[in-house]
């Protein structure tokens, strides 16, 4: 199911919502906006809110949703046919797909060629547009230059950079930005009311300000996890490579894992360059722990850019680190 049991309220945020809110009224209202920002802080949810208000006719701040309101039991059932939303999709065994595809983007513009089901807004939301291959992008693009009546469309990413520029360039673009803590934990604690605060505390720097990456954290074990990638990384700093390496090989294929080791890894590399820094700035060991940070940051980039194996990258940092830091 897209639309999750449990959808929380917008939380944080009120930037964007003012911005969507004051163009409405305007009557210059965009045909189509990017919601960009990193993963996991509350697009998709956003975008969720924002329709309903919108086969509500009427957007008022702050958002919200009546989750008993039998127009978003339509919304979450699948059972409102002006409402279209588009991600990867997942086989039979779970597997996610790696693209969406041209086909998908075609399935939604036949449906757009035919009149409103309920006879207002028409809304197609694209979670995760980045992950359109370039067929698709092409499909859309099309699309985007030849808009329905009334129809909007919400492009939801976290790397604006692969988009299309000519999708970009007919978009208005909205950012989000991080959540401050004390916003995170609200939203964390609406989603898991067990939460303790004690873990809380613990999984918030790893979080960027993003509940997402928490929820996945925790879905993967939560604090063990974390004190099981903390526990490889100590062996690494003690001149073991092995532990860590296993450790990424296991699970550094997951983008949000990776990104969380990446997160660690360039952390680690900051603290300890202050540290060496408030002894002597121009000392050699400071100059070579700021080579080690640049060449780092360097291999993660070069990566990203070129869409390399996230495990290989993973190992090829790693023993930069074990030979750099022995």
């Amino acid at each position: 199911m897209l639309i999750p049991d449990h959808l929380p309220p917008i939380i944080g945020h009120e930037g964007p919502q003012e911005l969507i809110y004051k163009a409405f009224e305007s009557s210059r209202f965009p045909h189509a906006w990017i919601l960009r920002g990193v993963k996991g802080i509350g697009k998709f949810n956003f975008a969720l809110h924002l329709s309903y208000a919108l086969f509500k006719n009427k957007i008022t701040l702050p958002f919200q949703i009546d989750v008993e309101d039998p127009l978003f039991k339509r919304m979450k059932s699948g059972g409102h046919g002006d409402l279209i939303i588009l991600a990867l999709t997942q086989d039979e065994k779970g597997k996610v797909a790696r693209e969406i595809s041209a086909q998908q983007v075609r399935s939604i513009t036949s449906k757009l060629t035919q009149t409103a089901f309920e006879g207002g807004w028409r809304i197609v939301i694209v979670d995760g547009v980045e992950n359109l291959n370039r067929h698709g992008a092409n499909a859309l693009l099309k699309t985007l230059e030849e808009p329905p009546h009334q129809t909007l469309f919400l492009l939801v990413t976290s790397s604006l950079g692969r988009l299309l520029p000519t999708i970009r360039s007919r978009c208005q673009i909205l950012n989000f930005a991080q959540l401050l803590d004390s916003e995170m934990k609200s939203v964390l604690l609406s989603l898991n009311p067990n939460l303790k605060s004690q873990d809380l505390e613990i999984l918030l720097p790893l979080a960027q300000g993003s509940p997402g990456r928490i929820q996945h954290l925790l879905a993967l074990g939560g604090l063990d996890f974390c004190q099981n990638m903390v526990k490889a990384f100590a062996h690494l700093k003690a001149g073991s490579l092995k532990e860590v390496l296993a450790f990424a090989y296991t699970h550094g294929d997951d983008p949000e894992i990776y990104e969380i080791i990446e997160d660690y890894i360039r952390a680690d590399l900051v603290e300890g360059l202050l540290e060496k820094a408030q002894n002597d700035l121009s000392s050699e060991a400071t100059q070579t722990h700021l080579k080690l940070w640049d060449e780092v940051t360097q291999l993660f980039q070069e990566s990203r850019k070129a869409d390399l194996d996230r495990k290989a990258t993973l190992s090829t940092v790693l023993s930069t680190l074990s030979l750099k830091t022995s």
